[in-house]
């Protein structure tokens, strides 16, 4: 089997776990014995190969006015076409405006599935669009979990409201699916399709560093013990919340942790986030950390005394896949977590955004310092893209493309 994998996310400023997806899959593909059948090619814009070289890459010409998007929209389904590719696997959830081969997607998380927020950033308004289109064509949809796998057909469900609200073009092109009786627009066969495969955090994860060596990542670059807030997408507008809720749990425990938000790169709303702390009295004991290095991101991750994930945002399954590889404490809301709701392990969920919810699971968690028990035969990432291939090969073999 040939399976063209689209790579063109790389090549964005944005969607930063989807990245890191697919760095964690190309590791994999790439991996000299895969355990993966058949040939992998990934696909990029011929100016964004940054570099790799293994598996091999196509880089198809045509970039239209310069722009990825445009390539991956237009170009990208003609090259795998023509290069007799069996299936095309695209993990941002995007697909080509035709289907020349067959298409794979994989939904990332729940983010996409739930009212945008006021200010969302528009590549993720632009994915909202497009994601019926996606989902409609899809030969097979690949999903984290049971939970956001049941958050796509909740979707799914109310499909018509979502398409009133917006009548573009997948409203018209899910117009071919209107009931006569119903006069829904919920796409067919859409459970069929999907199949669960959990994301994994990267083997670097695993790897605990000694408890003397994380004392002294803590003094040098925080300051002493903390609560972390991994933010892959950049700002997120629930930190004055966790921030809250940390002030008012620390001054309860009487301890002196610090809080941490972990983020690629910084903008203008951490100047906001940094006065709203100085409001609260706490600007000292708050740190933005700023690093696109995996070695520094799991060094934070692993000394870090409690991981905070609000909700369903873009990235939430691959943070919690790292916090649940370092051991590391966990409150979590939203779908995509699916976490137990049990402190003595460790993984507390809570079910709303108030402060004085997330002040009581922060408490109850600090109040209980430790690790968490490792987990037992989590997936590496190499099982992750052989499960993919292989149920692939499944769908060509039996002849559901």
């Amino acid at each position: 089997m040939k399976t063209a994998v689209d790579a063109m996310p790389l090549a964005l400023r944005t969607g930063g776990h989807i990245k890191a997806y697919i760095r964690n899959l190309v590791r994999a593909f790439g991996n000299p014995e895969p355990p993966v059948r058949g040939e992998i090619f990934l696909y990029l814009p011929p100016f964004l190969a940054n570099g790799i070289r293994e598996p091999p890459v196509h880089l198809p010409g045509g970039i239209l006015r310069g722009s990825p998007r445009l390539w991956e929209r237009f170009k990208l389904a003609d090259a795998a076409y023509a290069d007799q590719a069996d299936v095309l696997f695209c993990p941002g959830a995007t697909i080509p405006s035709w289907n020349l081969v067959p298409v794979a997607v994989s939904v990332p998380d729940a983010s996409a599935f739930s009212p945008l927020p006021d200010g969302a950033p528009p590549w993720q308004r632009a994915q909202a669009k497009r994601l019926p289109f996606a989902l409609a064509r899809a030969t097979r949809i690949f999903v984290p979990s049971e939970a956001i796998k049941k958050a796509v057909l909740e979707w799914n469900a109310g499909l018509p409201v979502a398409m009133e609200r917006n009548r573009g073009g997948a409203a018209r092109f899910l117009d071919r699916f209107r009931t006569p009786d119903t006069g829904t627009h919920r796409i067919p066969h859409l459970e069929a399709r999907m199949t669960t495969i959990p994301w994994t955090a990267e083997n670097a994860f695993r790897k605990l560093a000694p408890k003397s060596e994380l004392k002294t990542f803590i003094d040098a670059y925080v300051g002493g013990e903390y609560v972390l807030a991994p933010c892959l997408e950049g700002y997120d507008p629930n930190l004055p919340l966790m921030l809250r809720a940390w002030f008012a749990s620390v001054a309860k425990l009487r301890l002196k942790h610090r809080f941490v938000a972990l983020v690629e790169t910084v903008d203008r709303r951490f100047d906001r986030f940094m006065r709203f702390a100085g409001s609260l009295g706490v600007a000292e004991r708050v740190k933005i950390a700023a690093t696109d290095s995996l070695e520094a991101t799991v060094r934070f991750h692993q000394a870090a005394s409690l991981v905070l994930l609000p909700e369903d945002k873009p990235g939430c399954g691959l943070s919690l896949s790292r916090a649940l590889a370092c051991q590391s404490p966990i409150v979590s809301g939203g779908q995509a977590a699916c976490l137990p709701d049990n402190p003595e392990e460790g993984l507390v969920r809570v079910s709303d955004l108030a402060v004085k919810t997330w002040h009581e699971a922060i408490s109850s968690l600090l109040a209980k310092s430790g690790r968490r028990s490792p987990l037992a035969d989590t997936p590496t990432w190499d099982d992750h893209a052989a499960c993919i291939i292989s149920t692939l090969a499944n769908d060509l073999q039996k002849g559901d493309f």
